[in-house]
């Protein structure tokens, strides 16, 4: 974001739409113009009150989708398994839970 620090806003609040899954919306501003540099939407789906699993489209002001990340909390809840595809160059990232630590995959 061109070296600038991009603040979080959420946009409205937290609308449950079935039971138990969440949807949202935010924005990145820029700290200096309060232009928005990105939004983004998705949801988290949780069963018995625990996170599941959660999806999020990061977009351009004009729609333009940038990127799609999926987290998946089954594994551990606080520490998920996360996978990123850009959807500029088609790089994925994927950061997975083993049982000694922590994988990271990147496939460009």
């Amino acid at each position: 974001m061109e070296g600038r620090v991009a603040c979080l806003l959420l946009l409205g609040a937290v609308l449950p739409l079935r039971a138990e899954t969440q949807h949202f919306r935010c924005r990145a501003l820029d700290p200096n113009s309060r232009r928005t540099l990105f939004t983004c939407s998705g949801y988290q789906l949780r069963r018995q009150g625990r996170p599941v699993r959660a999806e999020i489209t990061y977009s351009l002001p004009g729609g333009k989708v940038l990127a799609r990340e999926k987290i998946n909390f089954r594994k551990d809840s606080e520490a998920p398994d996360l996978s990123l595809s850009d959807e500029r160059d088609g790089r994925r990232e994927m950061i997975e839970r083993t049982p000694s630590g922590f994988s990271l995959l990147m496939q460009e």
